[in-house]
């Protein structure tokens, strides 16, 4: 069974979310870790992760570690995809290229030898490393895909230490993360139809007195 186990941990600074997200790829089973900021909680997805485990682990690295809750991972419906402009980069053998700054990125990148649960737990290690990484998922048809989001990330430097540890991994896309924006529900809007306005004049008679020559025009 997927499992989605929520953490509450005292993560003072970026060193210590990357220390955290360490420990929770280290878990058997995990094929996602997400840091959220504002809430101090880490989000660890994945199938059969022993949630008390994974919590004693913690504790021992950090001065508290609270499961706030451990729930059942429901496939999300597929909503409709936006189209966002993807670059997609292709380093040149002698050439340092040096992309536009992008304060949220997500990157993914190609890791082919990802056949075991090592081999993805050590893929994400190294990517939970790099500096500025906030979440790391495992993707694909063939779950082959790294997919890392984090603030200005070294997509670059990141590839190159995967290939140190795996004989090929190839950069397939950099782009902007834009935050989701919650759809607006549109008002019913009440049409008013306006009917055509008629004027008329009812005439009444009105009796004149015994003089003949009275009458109304």
């Amino acid at each position: 069974m997927k499992k989605k186990i929520v953490i509450k941990l005292q993560m003072k600074d970026a060193k210590c979310r990357s220390k955290a997200m360490q420990t929770a790829v280290d878990a058997d089973g995990v094929t996602k870790v997400e840091v959220q900021k504002d809430k101090d909680e880490m989000v660890v997805i994945g199938e059969e992760v022993d949630s008390v485990r994974l919590t004693k682990s913690l504790r021992k690295k950090f001065q508290y570690a609270d499961i706030v809750s451990v729930q059942e991972e429901r496939k999300k419906k597929e909503e409709e995809k936006k189209k966002e402009e993807t670059v997609t980069l292709t380093p040149l053998p002698g050439i340092s290229y040096c992309p536009y700054p992008i304060h949220e990125q997500k990157i993914v990148i190609n890791v082919v030898k990802m056949n075991c649960e090592k081999c993805k737990s050590k893929a994400m290690k190294i990517a939970v490393k790099a500096k500025g990484v906030t979440k790391v998922e495992i993707q694909g048809e063939h779950k082959d895909q790294l997919v890392v989001i984090g603030d200005e990330v070294d997509s670059v430097k990141l590839t190159r230490s995967l290939r140190k540890e795996f004989q090929y991994a190839n950069l397939l896309s950099v782009q902007e993360e834009k935050e989701k924006k919650e759809e607006k529900k549109e008002e019913e809007k009440i049409t008013l139809m306006q009917w055509p306005t008629m004027s008329y004049y009812q005439q009444y008679p009105i009796p004149c007195g015994p003089n003949p020559s009275c009458s109304i025009m």
